[in-house]
């Protein structure tokens, strides 16, 4: 008579028991030699962080401060309450130009994203909203 389907188990062959017992080893000699090849725990740098809120310069202290070496993209030259125009009395608009459009239901607006790639922010307030449109 057999036993039953709960008691009855397979012995895994020699090789594939041996495999299995050694697979720990070699993780742990592979983890080793990750370490030693990073160098240690004693090459790590600590990341510094983020300044606590009353660290945090006042808007005239970080523009004065700013790096404009790189040129103009990242140099955070805002746009601030722009006027907006109809399409067609925009200087320089093609046709099929590309735009940022935003529609608050009772108003719209567009940002051409030429525009957009130089200033990357706008500041202005449209329906009684404040807004800041990023790119």
């Amino acid at each position: 008579m057999l036993p039953s389907p709960a008691v009855r188990h397979r012995r895994l062959p020699a090789r594939a028991s041996f495999a299995a017992a050694l697979l720990p080893l070699l993780l742990l000699i592979l983890g080793a030699l990750c370490v030693v090849a990073c160098g240690g725990p004693e090459t790590i740098t600590p990341v510094a962080r983020p300044p606590a809120r009353g660290e945090m310069p006042d808007e005239a202290t970080f523009l004065a401060e700013l790096d404009r070496s790189r040129g103009h993209r990242d140099s955070f030259d805002v746009i601030r309450d722009p006027e907006f125009v109809s399409a067609d009395a925009a200087h320089g608009l093609v046709a099929d130009e590309m735009v940022l459009g935003l529609d608050l239901g009772t108003a719209q607006a567009a940002y051409p994203i030429n525009l957009l790639n130089f200033h990357e922010n706008v500041e202005h307030t449209l329906a009684g909203i404040d807004l800041l449109v990023c790119w």
